[in-house]
Parts: C-alpha cells; structure tokens; sequence
C-alpha cells in the first residue's frame, strides 16, 4: 500500500471513500478492496448513530431551559459536538453514496 498526495486540483477518484478531518480530507480507494453491501450496511448503521447524536444535541439547544441553565462552555462544547456530528453525517453519506455506486456497477 502506497500514500500519495493529490496534486493541486486533482479531484478525487469515483470509487473512492473521503472522510473529511479538521486538517483535510482522506481519499481511500474502494473497487475491490470491499464488499460493497456489508460496507453499505455499516455506513448506514454509522449515519443513523450520527443522526441520534445530532438530533439530541439540537434539542438541547433549542430547549431555553437548557441554554438559560447549562454553563456557556457547556453550551458551546454541545454546538461543536453537532457541527462535528454534522461534517460526519455528510462526510459518511457521501461514503455511502460511492459504495452505492460501487455495488450497482459489480451487478452490471
């Protein structure tokens, strides 16, 4: 296995998962190298956690009682958790959406 940096403006290849990290983003190659039904089962299992996290984290912060009695850093640390909670759910639909793509193209 090899680890390359992507040239300026390269775009990332079409069977290939990207996770998305505060520094940048991960292209990991798919075709191949996974089934793509059990990876499909597993982002999915992955996405509905994310989306339970992220559903109870705004909740709390559209819940005044919450906001008027938390401490702000409190506050402040449940926003970061669902910003994170958000670029995860998007970063992993996209995953799903390739590996999608991937198990649709072995069926052809």
């Amino acid at each position: 296995r090899t680890l390359r940096l992507a040239e300026p403006g390269e775009s990332k290849p079409a069977a290939a998962a990207a996770n998305i990290l505060s520094w940048g983003e991960v292209w990991t190659p798919l075709a191949g190298h996974i089934d793509p039904e059990a990876e499909a089962a597993r982002l999915k299992k992955e996405l509905a956690k994310l989306e339970k996290e992220a559903k109870s984290a705004q909740a709390k912060l559209q819940n005044p009682e919450y906001l008027a009695k938390a401490p702000e850093e409190v506050v402040e640390e449940t926003r970061e958790k669902l910003s994170e909670w958000t670029r995860r759910m998007e970063s992993v639909t996209r995953s799903l959406s390739t590996v999608s793509d991937l198990g649709q193209g072995a069926g052809k």
